[in-house]
């Protein structure tokens, strides 16, 4: 390593220690105040919070969950990824909820439900913070190979590009390369990416990079046997199954009361069935038949098979409201416990526009090798698709979705679906 490497590496270890000791030292002075209510803080510390060790352990191990957090991510987000925003608010949640689990079984009292929230909330704000402006002054440099284009890679405020004339000499502080293996000239240099991987640098495919940042896969550069070879373990779609009965199961008393409420104001609005059922292609092709809270004035034409469109007149204020929080997807659970649906998965699409859609799209019938879902990481990363070209989009979701099925990836698509739900954002 070069001095200009050791000093930049000098410069990162400087800042990560400060901003920590920063964070920290910040943390227990929170805590202290919010714990010393009307008292002057210092008074309190000298007086109240340091004779009792409950007390100074109820404010210390809010300052650890947050250095967890940081060292679990620190380690795990080389590269800030498609999911990384998600991934610091999970990380530090799980943090902070087996911290306080541990207080419990110790017999440690919750002196402050204010301390807990409001310290989990400061930590979440000062990771996201600190991850961002770290890699805008210490970005990821990785040389780019010359039959890569750099207009094909995915942007990323924490990774920069540096193009390759040849490969025989890489500058120095750079994290690794891309490469394209599909092209012929790039076995020549097999023998030297060996050599390079051995000292550390990391050989990035520039389909993988893509996905690891994007999120998705891109359509056309998308293989027969590629393809042929993703699809979801058999052990977690199992497992998946019975966390989805078992979901479903808890959340009918919801649903019931909901369709309580909802059923009465659709009859007093509008005449009509207060569900309406619509044919879609479910698991390995199968048709089912989806059910949902009617949210339009003509049922019959709503189960046609017709895009919504914004501003769409056919819908109705209530439909409109359920429509805005996704409390029409509720009677999915029925199709949930039936195993129509699963919680999570690609949305199930009518059949007319997966004939149409398998003839344009290449691959698109793929995507019913898992069950379809009230949710999905497509949903959640893109929105409502109305035109071939966004089905398209939304596909390559569907597809890195299904290549990369995890109880991380579900766990994402949860927090996202909730967060739109309250949003209530992306609604036709």
């Amino acid at each position: 390593m070069t001095d200009r490497g050791i000093h930049k590496k000098g410069q990162r270890f400087a800042f990560d220690l400060l901003v920590n000791i920063g964070i920290c030292v910040g943390s227990l002075f929170v805590s202290a105040w919010l714990l010393s209510g009307s008292n002057l803080t210092g008074a309190y510390i000298r007086n109240d919070l340091l004779t009792e060790p409950a007390r100074i352990i109820f404010v210390v191990v809010w300052p650890l969950a947050y250095l967890s957090s940081w060292l679990f991510l620190r380690f795990h987000l080389r590269i800030l990824s498609f999911d990384w925003v998600n991934r610091v608010v999970i990380t530090n949640m799980a943090c902070f909820l087996i911290i306080g689990s541990v207080l419990s079984v110790a017999r440690v009292p919750l002196l402050s439900r204010t301390i807990f929230l409001t310290e989990f909330i400061l930590s979440s704000v000062t990771l996201l913070l600190f991850f961002f402006v770290r890699s805008h002054l210490f970005p990821i440099i990785l040389a780019v190979d010359r039959d890569v284009s750099v207009g094909q890679l995915p942007r990323s405020h924490g990774v920069r590009y540096l193009k390759l004339e040849e490969l025989d000499h890489l500058p120095e502080g750079i994290l690794g390369i891309v490469i394209d293996s599909t092209k012929k000239e790039i076995t020549q240099h097999a023998m030297q990416f060996a050599e390079w991987a051995q000292k550390g640098l990391l050989i990035w495919e520039k389909r993988d990079l893509f996905q690891l940042i994007a999120g998705r896969m891109v359509l056309e550069e998308v293989t027969l046997s590629e393809l042929e070879q993703i699809g979801p373990p058999r052990i977690y779609t199992e497992i998946r199954r019975i966390c989805d009965l078992i979901s479903a199961i808890l959340l009918l008393p919801i649903f019931i009361v909901l369709f309580l409420m909802a059923g009465l104001a659709i009859k007093l609005e509008t005449r009509g069935p207060i569900l309406f059922r619509q044919n879609r292609v479910g698991l390995n092709g199968n048709l089912f038949t989806m059910l949902k809270f009617r949210s339009m004035y003509n049922a019959r034409h709503q189960a046609k098979g017709a895009f919504a469109e914004k501003m769409d007149t056919r819908i109705t204020k209530v439909g409109s409201f359920l429509r805005r929080f996704r409390l029409d997807e509720f009677p999915q659970l029925l199709n949930i416990i039936k195993g129509d649906m699963s919680l999570i998965g690609p949305r199930p699409e009518q059949p007319n526009i997966v004939a149409e859609y398998s003839l344009s799209i290449p691959y698109y019938g793929y995507r019913h090798i898992v069950r379809p879902g009230v949710t999905g990481w497509a949903q959640v990363s893109y929105g409502y698709a109305a035109s071939e070209a966004e089905s398209k989009r939304k596909l390559e979701y569907d597809f890195f979705y299904i290549k990369n099925m995890s109880v991380w990836l579900d766990l994402i698509i949860v927090f996202r679906t909730i967060l739109t739900v309250l949003h209530g954002s992306g609604v036709r």
